[in-house]
């Protein structure tokens, strides 16, 4: 029972960091109340005040978290035996792909911390400090092999490096980058097609039928379901029957279907570490047990 009740409140206290993350995003660390918080996450208000003992510890706590996770990271790079470039790369990829799992948690780091010189960022700024340093020595260890010029000092190496990657991902959150249909965080939606889309969604309206008006199969469209399996075969050689496709709502109702189906209460599965937070309480609800692996996850 005890071991049960540590479990939900720790899924309680994650619904709220998560809250929290989104609320910030949207409105601003300083402009936001923590019955804000309370209202997106579903809770009462006295329960934020149950795990956290203020607005600001909450801002701690979800920084904390996700910049230990990247010290990790590059405390692991340091230590395989990568070139050095290789593994500034490395560490370059993993905070750039960490935005584009979750660029709104990434906004909060950066517009309410790392940036917030006379606030939060003076309050971390040795934690902050630490990252500079370890990327550092990854350059200062490639100076003394002469793989790196020594025309500037590790520590100001470092700090260019991580700037120019911050200022790209800031360029993104404040929109005075362009974003192409490649960019990172964001969906594309190419204007001709979106045309096209509207106009037969206007004609299948204009003759639908009473049967078109029904819930229809629970599968999905046959005719949807014959023309993925017809480009499963196509484009990866997979031969299946129509009945055989399922159409799902989404990743996470797709996921849920596979774990109710295949999975027994507290069995084990492999999941990201920290990985996407829907994808693990889509497990968890399903009374999964997680095996997380590092570096998979966002920053």
């Amino acid at each position: 029972m005890a071991a049960r009740n540590e479990k939900l409140a720790a899924e309680k206290r994650r619904v709220i960091l998560d809250a929290a993350v989104r609320v910030f995003a949207q409105q601003g660390f300083n402009q936001c109340r923590v019955s804000d918080i309370a209202d997106e996450a579903g809770v009462a208000y006295g329960l934020v005040y149950h795990y956290f003992r203020s607005k600001d510890e909450v801002l701690d706590t979800l920084f904390l978290e996700r910049w230990n996770v990247m010290l990790d990271v590059i405390r692991e790079l340091d230590g395989q035996d990568l070139a050095p470039r290789e593994k500034l790369y490395a560490i370059a990829s993993f905070i750039v792909d960490s935005y584009s799992h979750d660029p709104d948690l990434m906004k909060v780091i950066i517009v309410e911390v790392t940036r917030a010189a006379n606030s939060f960022g003076q309050t971390h700024l040795q934690k902050i400090t630490e990252a500079y340093e370890l990327i550092a020595g990854i350059v200062e260890r490639a100076q003394a092999d002469g793989v790196f010029k020594d025309t500037v000092t590790p520590r100001f190496a470092a700090l260019a490096f991580y700037g120019a990657i911050e200022q790209v991902l800031s360029g993104w959150i404040f929109e005075t980058l362009p974003r192409g249909p490649l960019a990172i965080g964001r969906t594309y939606g190419d204007p001709a097609l979106l045309q096209r889309l509207a106009g037969a969604i206007r004609r299948r309206i204009t003759t639908a039928i009473e049967a078109d008006l029904g819930y229809g199969d629970p599968r999905g469209s046959f005719d949807l379901r014959k023309q993925l399996a017809a480009h499963l075969a196509a484009s990866r050689g997979i031969l299946c029957d129509p009945a055989c496709v399922l159409i799902t709502s989404g990743t996470q109702q797709g996921l849920r279907l596979c774990i109710d189906s295949l999975l027994k209460p507290g069995d084990t599965v492999w999941m990201e570490d920290p990985g996407y937070p829907t994808s693990r309480r889509t497990a968890e609800h399903g009374h999964a047990r997680r095996a997380g692996r590092r570096r998979c996850g966002r920053f």
